[in-house]
């Protein structure tokens, strides 16, 4: 059902700003400040080292908020950074190998800090984006008497695509599809777990530009 919600997001979206950029008149200025929120879903596979040593994969929605700065340049080439935080409750809890133990792993939020660099069609922009992300990692195992939690906040890279519309001077909405891979991390939990997480997220965003040239 996700994966439908993402992939229709996605189309409408894009279908939504191509179709509005073609009667789009004027020279929209991209330089500035913005700040703004977004929404979405995301999936965590946090890829264990061992097959008895498993670790659900989840998916939830996500939502959050950001912050960045852009230059365009004569030649309509956009160069800009990003930073922004999503919120998530994604977490799934299944039997283990060991079917004494139920096991758990989910991500309460992810942190990045990105550059973005694209082209300017007028009132559209299409970019690329890649930088460091930092999520909040957490899990345990369970059997019927004791239950075995660790935390952890794992570094890692992410990068993606988006497409982005201005729809007057001031607001812009938009469509990212981003993905991410972190660092492997041994979990404590009854035995040492070993996990590389990998998250992918399709987001909705709409921001306010602060200001310009």
């Amino acid at each position: 059902m996700f994966a439908k919600i993402r992939n229709t997001a996605l189309a409408l979206a894009a279908a939504l700003f191509m179709g509005q950029a073609a009667e789009a008149q004027g020279t929209h200025d991209w330089t500035g400040f913005h700040a703004g929120a977004m929404a979405g879903y995301g999936e965590l596979k946090p890829k264990s080292n061992a097959f008895n040593l498993f670790q659900p994969n989840s998916d939830d929605a996500m939502y959050g908020v950001f912050l960045g700065y852009d230059y365009q340049f004569n030649n309509r080439f956009l160069l800009g950074v990003e930073a922004d935080w999503a919120f998530t409750n994604m977490s799934s809890t299944v039997p283990c190998f060991n079917p004494a133990f139920t096991c758990n792993a989910g991500i309460d939020s992810i942190a990045t800090i990105r550059a973005r660099a694209g082209m300017t069609f007028d009132r559209v922009l299409v970019y690329g984006t890649a930088g460091y992300a930092q999520m909040d990692y957490s899990g345990f195992t369970r059997n019927a008497v004791t239950t075995f939690p660790d935390s952890s906040d794992i570094g890692g890279w992410t990068w993606g695509l988006g497409l982005e519309y201005a729809v007057n001077d001031r607001v812009h909405i938009g469509a990212e599809a981003r993905w991410a891979e972190f660092d492997r991390t041994v979990m404590a939990y009854d035995v040492p777990y070993s996990v590389a997480p990998e998250t992918f997220s399709a987001l909705l965003r709409v921001s306010i530009k602060l200001g310009g040239k």
